[in-house]
């Protein structure tokens, strides 16, 4: 099945990119999916808690037109 994959994808992407890329088996033994997901959404979160605070913190700040 890899080399039918590893073949796909050449044609489906362009060059110079894909001269860059290696392709692996995974060696994770436990569900490799769950992880992603999980990784993929730790991410977000810790990336969007910055975007939180600062939207509290401005918001405890009023501006007024004179």
């Amino acid at each position: 099945m890899l080399p039918e994959l590893l073949e796909l994808v050449e044609k489906q992407s362009l060059a110079q990119p894909y001269k860059s890329v290696q392709f692996t088996l995974s060696k994770m033994n436990r569900n490799p999916v769950s992880l992603g997901a999980a990784t993929l959404v730790l991410e977000e979160f810790l990336a969007s808690a910055g975007r939180q605070a600062g939207a509290i913190r401005s918001e405890s700040f009023s501006v007024t037109k004179p």
